[in-house]
């Protein structure tokens, strides 16, 4: 609960209506095997993706089972959304997944996870 300063009364901070997560879009571009172009590699660093080490598996597979894997995390939460993943996407792939989620999804809630580990950071 939530009291306000100044006030006697208490708000309910939950909303009343609840909403619903009706689709979930799932982005990876991992490029497996390839090391993020500006930022340098410190020993030891982190391996893992979703719990497992994607360069004990062949390249193109790897990316492929670290989406399934964290839909199924995602699953366990939202057992009832739509999910579509894209792997290593071009953004024309990224833009087209966005529109149609968005589309679907109408007024409800929609999550939207990206991960863009070798990718250029933001300027």
């Amino acid at each position: 609960r939530f009291v306000a300063k100044g006030e006697d009364e208490i708000d309910d901070w939950r909303p009343i209506e609840r909403m619903k997560t009706v689709s979930v879009a799932i982005v990876m571009a991992l490029n497996v095997g390839v090391d993020p172009p500006d930022i340098l590699k410190t020993k030891p660093c982190a391996r893992l993706e979703c719990w497992m080490n994607p360069l004990t598996v062949c390249s193109p597979k790897a990316s492929e089972i670290v989406a399934m894997r964290l839909q199924k995390q995602y699953e366990y939460w939202q057992p009832r959304a739509r999910y579509k993943h894209s792997v290593d996407p071009c953004l024309e792939d990224v833009r087209k997944l966005c529109i149609t989620a968005r589309r679907n999804a109408k007024d409800e809630r929609l999550l939207f996870h990206y991960n863009g580990r070798t990718r250029h950071s933001v300027t």
